[in-house]
């Protein structure tokens, strides 16, 4: 789900099949930090915004989200 309150602030929740959620925190359409899960702390990052998706690891998961869906565009 995506959570966004205009300029590029966004808040969007991954969910998977065993209920497992993380929290991935965008600013002025930038990746910002991930929420602290049982997988890690969410600070050990790297990320890039490439051909309209961004590419995200966050600790050891790695995420792809469309540019749209943070910037509604």
């Amino acid at each position: 789900s995506v959570a966004r309150s205009g300029g590029g602030d966004a808040t969007v929740v991954v969910t998977f099949s065993n209920s497992f959620s993380r929290e991935l925190y965008f600013i002025h359409g930038q990746f910002s930090r991930a929420n602290s899960t049982m997988s890690g702390v969410g600070t050990d990052t790297e990320w890039r915004l490439e051909n309209g998706i961004y590419e995200i690891r966050v600790d050891d998961q790695r995420y792809e989200i469309p540019k749209v869906l943070i910037l509604g565009e």
